[in-house]
C-alpha cells in the first residue's frame, strides 16, 4: 500500500469517525429531549408505562413490529423508555445517513435532514423514523435489483408502521417503467394525477376501514393544511429542477423523485384529512433527500431553495410555533 492509499483510509476512517459522532450525539439529544416534550412523547411514555410481559399488539394501536421492539427492551434487555429512544434515534438515523452517503454532498443533506425532518421522526413520530429508515432501504435494495431482500425489508417496514405502504407506489413498479414506460419523463405527470386521483377518491372509504384514519379524520373540523405555507411553495421550483435532471438520475433517485412529485400532488386530494395530508407530505418530502444531490442543472438554485424550506421548517417547530413545548 503506497502513501497515497494509506492517506485516503486514513480520511475515509475519519470520515466514518465524524459520521459517527455526529449521529451518536444526535441520537442522545433526540433521547433527552433537547427541546422539551411533546404530545407523541407522551402517549408513547404511556404505552411504554402500562405495557406488561406479553403484550398484545391487539392491545394498542401501535404496529406489531414496533411493539415486539418494545417488549424486547423492556423485558429482555430491561432498558428504560430514555435507551429505547436513543435505540430508535440512533438506528434510524445510521440507516439514513448510510444512504445519504452513497450521493455527494453528504454533510449538506445530513445537516439538513437534521434541521427538518428529525424533529418529526427521529424526536416525535419514532415509529415513522425507524419505520422510514427499513423503507428506503428496501426501495435502495429494489433499485439495486435485489427483490428479495428488499421485499422482505419492505414488509418490516410496513409492520413497524402501517404509512409505508404509501411507498408501494416506488417499490414495485419494474426498472423499464421509469426508462420508457409510465414512470418515464414524458408520462410522470400523467402517473402522479391518477395516483392522486385515485387516492383522493378512496380516502374517505380508508378512514371508515383504518382506525388511525378514522381518528385522523375526526380532527378536520380543527385542523388544516396550508398549501401557501414556505413548505410547500419553496419545493416547487425544487422539484422542476429535477424534473429536468430526471433522465440522469439513477434508479433509486428516480424512485425518490416520483414520490416527492407524487406527495406533492396529492396533498389537495387528501385535504380533507389535514392530517393525513401532512403525514403523506412529510413522508414524500423525506424522497427530496435521496434525489437533489442527483440534480445536474440548476444545482446551486436547487440547494438554495431547499435549505430555504429546512431552515423554516427548523425555526417554525422549534421558535416560531414550537412542537417541544409540554412540561
Amino acid at each position: 500500500m503506497d502513501e497515497f492509499d494509506i492517506r485516503k483510509r486514513i480520511n475515509e476512517i475519519l470520515n466514518n469517525l465524524l459520521i459517527f459522532s455526529i449521529v451518536l450525539i444526535s441520537s442522545v439529544l433526540i433521547a433527552v429531549r433537547v427541546f422539551g416534550q411533546d404530545n407523541d412523547y407522551q402517549n408513547y411514555l404511556y404505552f411504554w408505562d402500562n405495557m406488561t410481559p406479553g403484550f398484545s399488539d391487539s392491545e394498542s394501536r401501535f404496529e406489531i413490529v414496533f411493539v415486539l421492539l418494545a417488549e424486547l427492551f423492556k423485558y429482555i434487555f430491561h432498558s428504560s423508555f430514555t435507551v429505547f429512544l436513543f435505540f430508535i434515534a440512533f438506528t434510524s438515523l445510521s440507516v439514513k445517513f448510510h444512504l445519504f452517503g452513497k450521493n455527494k454532498d453528504f454533510y449538506f443533506i445530513a445537516l439538513m435532514y437534521l434541521l427538518s425532518m428529525a424533529l418529526f421522526h427521529e424526536m416525535t413520530q419514532i415509529r415513522a423514523a425507524l419505520a422510514i429508515a427499513l423503507a428506503f432501504t428496501a426501495i435502495y435494495l429494489r433499485a439495486k435489483k435485489q427483490f428479495t431482500a428488499a421485499f422482505v425489508i419492505f414488509l418490516i417496514s410496513c409492520f413497524s408502521h402501517y404509512s409505508m405502504l404509501f411507498l408501494a407506489i416506488i417499490f414495485f413498479p419494474p426498472h423499464r417503467w421509469l426508462e420508457k414506460g409510465i414512470l418515464s419523463d414524458k408520462r410522470l405527470i400523467i402517473f402522479g394525477l391518477l395516483a392522486s386521483f385515485a387516492l383522493g377518491t378512496t380516502v374517505s372509504i380508508m378512514a371508515q376501514i383504518i382506525p388511525m384514519l378514522r381518528l385522523y379524520a375526526e380532527r378536520a373540523d380543527i385542523e388544516s393544511f396550508n398549501f401557501f405555507s414556505v413548505r410547500v411553495v419553496a419545493v416547487m421550483p425544487v422539484l422542476v429542477f429535477g424534473f429536468l435532471s430526471y433522465r440522469s438520475f439513477s434508479s433509486f433517485e428516480k424512485r425518490c423523485y416520483i414520490l416527492s412529485f407524487v406527495g406533492l400532488l396529492l396533498t389537495p386530494a387528501t385535504s380533507i384529512i389535514p392530517t393525513l395530508a401532512s403525514r403523506l407530505y412529510e413522508l414524500s418530502f423525506v424522497g427530496y433527500f435521496f434525489w437533489l444531490p442527483g440534480i445536474r442543472r440548476y444545482k446551486l438554485l436547487s440547494y438554495t431553495f431547499f435549505a430555504l424550506v429546512c431552515v423554516y421548517l427548523f425555526m417554525r417547530n422549534v421558535f416560531i410555533s414550537p412542537i417541544f413545548n409540554l412540561a
